[in-house]
């Protein structure tokens, strides 16, 4: 299964990588205020000499799953690993939830554009889960989960540009 999502925001695209994407105290407000997530812990940042970045993530939304999800995976704990292309100004990464890896993929690209109030981010996901007989289930609610949380991100992220005076006028 692939989507894509598409939010704005209230700044430009160095404001949004420089001094968002790979800031502490905002991820950690957006995973715990803005996202109310169980767990976030950063494991891992590096800046590589190319520019590019790499960041390990491990997450844990709380959320409700349909019954056959919650049994076979249990909590929903995941790692995050992503490289930011500094080059391409892109985030591509991969979730690896902490149960049954070799059955479900998910995989996305970050980019943005310029609009005349900022930037809209394009955030393109593949989930892939190979579960017979609950394959599809499993996929409806991951897309359903992503789309819930990227949504609360941008209002969340917006409102935080604003709080700390990033937003563009």
């Amino acid at each position: 299964m692939k989507f894509e999502m598409k939010h704005g925001f209230v700044c430009d695209e160095d404001t949004f990588w420089q001094k968002l994407f790979f800031d502490e105290e905002y991820n950690r407000r957006l995973f715990r205020e803005g996202l109310d997530f169980a767990v976030y812990e950063p494991l891992e940042l590096k800046e590589l000499p190319s520019g590019d970045r790499t960041r390990r993530v491990k997450t844990q939304p709380k959320a409700q799953m349909p019954a056959p999800v919650q049994k076979l995976l249990g909590e929903p704990t995941s790692i995050e690993e992503g490289r930011f292309d500094a080059a391409a100004r892109r985030w591509s990464f991969r979730l690896i939830p902490h149960k049954m890896a070799d059955k479900i993929s998910i995989s996305g690209e970050v980019r943005m554009s310029p609009t005349p109030t900022g930037i809209e981010r394009l955030a393109s996901i593949e989930i892939k889960v190979d579960l017979f007989g609950i394959g599809g289930l499993f996929e409806s609610f991951i897309e359903k989960q992503i789309r819930e949380s990227y949504d609360k991100g941008a209002i969340f992220t917006n409102a935080y540009l604003r709080e700390k005076g990033l937003a563009k006028s």
